[in-house]
């Protein structure tokens, strides 16, 4: 009967049953689902013409132009992408469809206040004042769609509009809480603290006056007194836009205003006196707590004090919903951001009471609270955890990466059988997760860390390639055999990597050699993922500095740093292979662009200047040359100071001269722009340490002088010397300086000393090496005690030590 082919099949008006009159209204709403706002007019204009046509069961009331202002507004709200088909579906132009929606309401406004017929657009007819007058549906509908409609804009037309519209819904008296949410939710989002709390006062009072009887509020509109006085008390949501408003505000006590609201609003709750025969007592629920424990956390109080508020106020939810209050039953947000404030600048003494506390939360969340933990949950365990440095935080960290990995894809610890299983993507471990667990590791005691570490990462691999694509099933024990990646799964990123190479370079001594030889395995796997585009994986200056660190860890000889069993016949020294590594960053900035994003040159794989070999053997050879789309970065101090660290701990000939010559290139980069590498007392004093430890007769008067053109060239650049500067040449002057040369030996050792403590630079360690390099009868001049009475330093006159930045010995 209501057929919309043109009038073909329509019978004549006036003809239409009651049951098909009342059918009109279900759809009306299921067109305006469809955001057919012309179909649900012809619909509406269809009833009139059967009241025209005499049906007495023909009435067009709210709910028909309801359904009107709902397909309209939901045009409104169309996605960028979809607003061309459907306007051209429909007819439609969405850019008109809020000014056609405003314009129903202003004439269902106008007939409610004239009575009799009248017109609402179009010639859509209206026989009735009082059946079609705007409700707080109405009203709701509209707000909705100009609080929709403002998002992404500044302070927009449509937000003053809404604000407008709210205040003629008052005076009618069409007005619910949804109508002061729908204003407060956009105040929220937008952070207009202020506004959205003089709306909250705005509807406080209204309520009470309504509730006291209070004439006052008539009197606003004396022509409506008696429909203004609806009774809108706030709710939970209200109170929470408001809190949520002054989070998102910025303001520097945005906190401590949330905190007044909160208060008032729990003070309410909680007083005996706050039941009205016309409303119920509303109570903080999950979200007010959590809302305002996550407004302290940004807030710009003071660490402790911030954790402080934070810690009382879960302590206060878990308060209410023991009481009774089961809204107020903590949820996974709360527990993350009480754990979240907890493990803030963790670190010192305090972190082992912080793992305690963080433990006791996670444990009562679960069994207590029935929370299922999500992935920042796990993750701020395990960042407590590292912090703590548990002597089992391996296992804890290991059990906790086993249980997100078991929820995240059951089927892997299934014992098999036919039931189907989705996987929890709520606990997907991420790429924070895998590099913790591998700090942990880092950082630990335990044997054979770097293979843990390596077995580690394999199984981030290996969850990525068995998790399915999303929304679907696997059969308890199949594996995923479809060819489209999960975008929860995890992958290997720069950040993973370099956890694994820097816990190859914290391995034991007597693992240090194959432990080299791995980080620099790991990072031509990294090159390797930027070869394929991954630019997650790229490495970065950290990834080629660990590599270095690992090198100048090994120490030893020509072959130094290699495993038992292996031979040294064919290998460089670490040594050497650090000088190829660092050759290879210099190369490849030179040769290309901005420091930012330096891609590797066609010839990064060539021999280098260091002689960089092509076998795979070596490390960073034929690899290499694959690796011409690449992103590196130029090195910096630490690359320059690393490498010349390997050779002062080598037993590489002509060591000093070694070092000195990076010292150079080092002065060159920043010569040439790379402000990264601008040397500094710790490069200065690694050159200096490289000419102290030369052992052999033939080179240390080389290492000697080199040793005083280092010197020169620290004052060149205006470089400070520290404690383990002097210390340095202390020991340099017992080491170099022939033994038939005592005078030049004693002069120099005035000199040094005299300007170390007129510096305040005397430590422990130019204590130790003064004691090597001074005859008696000069150590006794000098301190003013024999060598033998242990002067201690304390006991020296303070400026002497007045600069002396932490206790440092003597490197060995």
């Amino acid at each position: 009967a209501l057929s919309l082919d043109g009038g073909r099949s329509l019978p004549p008006p006036g003809s239409l049953s009651r049951e098909s009159i009342r059918t009109a209204s279900a759809v009306m709403r299921a067109w305006a689902r469809r955001r057919s706002p012309l179909v649900v007019e012809r619909l509406i204009l269809r009833i009139n013409e059967e009241r025209a046509g005499g049906n007495r069961h023909a009435r067009l009331r709210t709910a028909h132009y309801n359904s009107l202002l709902e397909a309209w507004c939901r045009c409104t709200a169309l996605s960028a992408e979809s607003k061309s088909s459907v306007g051209e579906r429909n007819g439609v132009e969405p850019g008109a469809a809020l000014r056609r929606a405003a314009q129903i309401m202003d004439e269902m406004e106008s007939r409610g206040d004239e009575g009799g017929d009248g017109d609402i657009g179009d010639g859509i007819n209206d026989d009735g004042a009082s059946a079609a007058a705007p409700n707080a549906r109405s009203y709701n509908i509209l707000l909705k769609a100009l609080v929709k409609s403002s998002e992404g804009e500044g302070e927009s037309g449509s937000l003053r509009i809404a604000e407008e519209l709210l205040r003629r819904a008052q005076s009618r008296g069409a007005v619910n809480v949804r109508s002061y949410n729908l204003l407060l939710s956009e105040l929220s989002r937008r952070g207009e603290a202020e506004r959205a709390e003089a709306l909250l006062r705005d509807m406080q009072r209204r309520f009470l006056s309504a509730e006291s009887g209070d004439d006052a509020i008539h009197d606003e509109f004396p022509t409506r007194g008696a429909a203004v006085a609806v009774v809108v008390a706030p709710d939970v949501n209200t109170y929470n836009q408001v809190i949520a408003a002054w989070s998102k505000s910025g303001a520097r006590d945005a906190a401590r205003r949330a905190q007044a609201v909160f208060d008032e609003f729990f003070a309410n709750a909680t007083s005996t006196n706050s039941t009205t025969t016309t409303s119920k007592v509303v109570r903080p629920d999950a979200e007010t707590f959590h809302t305002l424990m996550g407004c302290w956390h940004r807030s710009g109080e003071g660490g402790t004090a911030a954790r402080r508020r934070i810690e009382d106020l879960f302590d206060l939810m878990v308060d209410s919903y023991e009481s009774g209050n089961a809204d107020a039953k903590p949820d996974v947000a709360a527990i993350n951001t009480v754990l979240s404030a907890l493990t803030r600048n963790v670190g010192g003494g305090s972190a082992d009471a912080v793992l305690e506390k963080v433990r006791h939360i996670f444990d009562r969340s679960n069994n207590e609270y029935g929370v299922r933990p999500d992935t920042l949950t796990y993750n701020l365990v395990l960042k407590a955890t590292a912090a703590a440095r548990d002597p089992d935080a391996v296992e804890q960290a290991m059990d906790i990466l086993y249980e997100m990995e078991g929820r995240a894809l059951p089927s892997r610890n299934a014992a098999g059988g036919d039931d189907a299983v989705e996987d929890d993507t709520s606990c997907v471990p991420d790429a924070f997760t895998y590099t913790t667990v591998i700090d942990i590791l880092s950082k630990s005691d335990v044997p054979r860390k770097g293979r843990r570490a390596e077995s580690v990462l394999g199984r981030m691999e290996a969850l990525a390639r068995e998790m399915p694509p999303p929304g679907r099933y696997r059969a308890r024990g199949a594996s995923s055999s479809s060819s489209s990646a999960n975008p929860l799964a995890p992958a290997p990123t720069a950040q993973v990597y370099n956890a694994l190479l820097n816990c190859w370079a914290s391995s034991s001594p007597r693992e240090r050699g194959p432990a080299a030889r791995r980080a620099e395995a790991t990072l031509k796997r990294m090159e390797a993922c930027a070869v394929a585009g991954n630019d997650d994986a790229r490495p970065n200056v950290r990834s080629y500095n660990t590599v270095l660190k690992c090198l100048s860890r090994c120490g030893g000889g020509g072959g130094g740093g290699n495993g038992p069993g292996e031979t040294n016949r064919g290998r460089r020294s670490p040594a050497r292979r650090a000088l190829a590594l660092l050759d290879r960053m210099e190369r490849t900035g030179r040769s290309a662009g901005p420091p930012e994003r330096r891609r590797l040159g066609s010839d990064v794989g060539a021999e280098g200047a260091s002689g960089i070999s092509g076998s795979a053997e070596e490390g960073h050879g034929g690899g290499v040359a694959a690796a011409a789309a690449a992103v590196v970065v130029v090195p910096d101090a630490y690359s320059y100071t690393t490498v010349i660290h390997a050779f002062a701990r080598s037993a590489e000939p002509n060591k000093a001269l070694q070092a000195q010559k990076v010292l150079l290139r080092m002065v060159e980069s920043y010569g040439r722009g790379n402000d990264a590498a601008r040397p500094n007392a710790y490069a200065f004093n690694a050159c200096l340490n490289a000419c102290a430890f030369t052992s052999s007769p033939r080179e240390r008067m080389d290492a000697f002088l080199i040793a005083v053109s280092t010197v020169l060239l620290l004052q060149k650049f205006d470089v400070q010397p520290d404690s383990t500067t002097y210390g340095t040449f202390l020991r340099i002057c017992s080491r170099l300086i022939p033994a038939d040369d005592d005078l030049r030996r004693q002069s120099l050792v005035r000199v040094i000393f005299g300007r170390c403590a007129a510096e305040g630079q005397v430590s422990d360690m130019v204590m130790e090496q003064l004691a090597f390099a001074a005859d008696p009868d000069v150590y006794e001049e000098l301190i003013g005690r024999r060598v033998g009475e242990g002067a201690r330093l304390e006991q020296l006159p303070s400026e002497w030590r007045r600069n002396v930045k932490g206790r440092r010995r003597a490197p060995r």
